[in-house]
């Protein structure tokens, strides 16, 4: 199971991008390569990450091997898509 802990783990101890607590990690429900196969073209993210709530901590739970977009929202109101590859169980 992954959920928003373990993706903020794993960039602090892979990428060494620490978050500060006000800095939160939202994940989308929906696997992106298993409905649609056009996931990279540009603008595709934006659209998903603005349908995920930020507004109440993340409570996804993903449990299906494939890739998930995260919704990183920063310090000065930026908000980062990141696309995350789950492999392994």
């Amino acid at each position: 199971m992954v959920d928003a802990t373990a993706v903020r783990e794993k960039l602090s101890k892979q990428l060494r991008i620490d978050l500060e607590e006000n800095e939160t990690v939202h994940l989308s429900v929906e696997n992106i390569s298993s409905y649609d196969k056009d996931w990279r073209r540009p603008g595709y993210l934006e659209e998903i990450i603005e349908n995920i709530s930020a507004g109440q901590p993340c409570t996804v739970q993903i449990r299906q091997l494939g890739f998930y977009v995260a919704k990183l929202t920063l310090s000065g109101g930026y908000v980062v898509p990141l696309v995350v590859q789950i492999v392994k169980r």
